[in-house]
């Protein structure tokens, strides 16, 4: 049968709040002193009721970290996430945290009371002021100064089997075998005559490019350098003309003007004045066969 309203009262489990797993410190984290303290139920932190300015010790809740000290929202309330501070009773939610806060992983102290400081919370320092008390009264040490500690190198052979030598005399026996077969692979394009070395360059390896040829352009009456180009279609675009035209030229007709100016590859022995003199002389007398008069003028 079916029990009544009110025999069920008599046979319902009562839910019990699970006690807090962690110790609490000794001193009060608004003032620092010791004395008669309130716990917190939620973290380590224990307080003076005259400092939070409670009456009784049930009407503590929850101390200060637990609520942020700008807008009074709680951990739900900011997204799951809360920034309390170390040193001071001060917490503080993502849209109210100031500037220049620096970031703990976690929190010894608490860590040794039992608590883990890094779920659901990140704890700070909330100014140069509450860093200093720290290292000083709290004994809080930073990672950069506890990374001088030089640990001892770790010894992982054992996941590697107990024949790590002999894999080891096994692979440089191989690297040895191949190198043996580099060598003779790069001997068969290696011939000796004569007492010299000849090196056989392989058919698919082609004819090496050559370089590029700088040019010089020359004044076709004083036969002074004008310009230097690195290439010849740089050359060639100083007179408004493509490249081909002026390969072509200069295989052709290499003495003669060209686009008004004498051309000639850098790498070749200048020529003396006469010749100079001589070859613009009678490129003139081609391009103006009609006067005369002025290409003799110009020798």
């Amino acid at each position: 049968r079916e029990l009544n309203n009110s025999n069920k009262l008599n046979f319902q489990v009562k839910k019990r709040k699970k006690a807090a797993q962690h110790d609490h410190q000794d001193h009060c984290q608004v003032c620092g002193d010791g004395g008669d303290l309130v716990c917190c139920p939620l973290c380590p932190c224990a307080v003076h009721l005259q400092c939070v300015g409670l009456s009784h010790p049930k009407q503590l809740y929850s101390c200060t970290h637990h609520r942020c000290s700008t807008c009074s929202k709680n951990r739900a309330s900011a997204g799951g996430l809360l920034f309390p501070c170390q040193s001071c009773p001060r917490s503080f939610c993502e849209d109210c945290l100031p500037k220049g806060v620096q970031f703990l992983d976690c929190v010894e102290r608490f860590e040794k009371l039992g608590f883990d400081s890094s779920k659901n919370v990140v704890y700070i320092h909330c100014s140069p002021i509450c860093n200093i008390h720290a290292r000083e009264e709290l004994g809080y040490v930073s990672l950069q100064q506890g990374r001088h500690v030089r640990k001892e190198p770790l010894d992982l052979s054992y996941n590697f089997g107990a024949s790590t030598s002999h894999d080891l005399d096994q692979a440089q026996a191989e690297v040895a075998v191949n190198a043996q077969q580099e060598e003779s692979a790069l001997s068969k394009f290696m011939r000796t005559r004569g007492g010299k070395t000849v090196q056989l360059i392989p058919k698919s390896a082609g004819k090496p490019k050559s370089r590029t040829k700088s040019m010089e352009k020359l004044c076709p009456i004083s036969g002074v350098v004008l310009e230097h180009f690195e290439t010849m279609t740089a050359a060639a675009k100083s007179v408004n003309c493509y490249c081909t035209r002026l390969t072509m030229h200069m295989r052709k007709q290499p003495n003669e003007l060209f686009g008004g100016f004498v051309f000639r590859f850098a790498q070749q022995i200048p020529m003396s004045d006469t010749q100079v003199q001589h070859n613009i002389a009678s490129a003139l007398l081609k391009l103006e066969p009609d006067n005369e008069q002025q290409g003799e003028g110009l020798i």
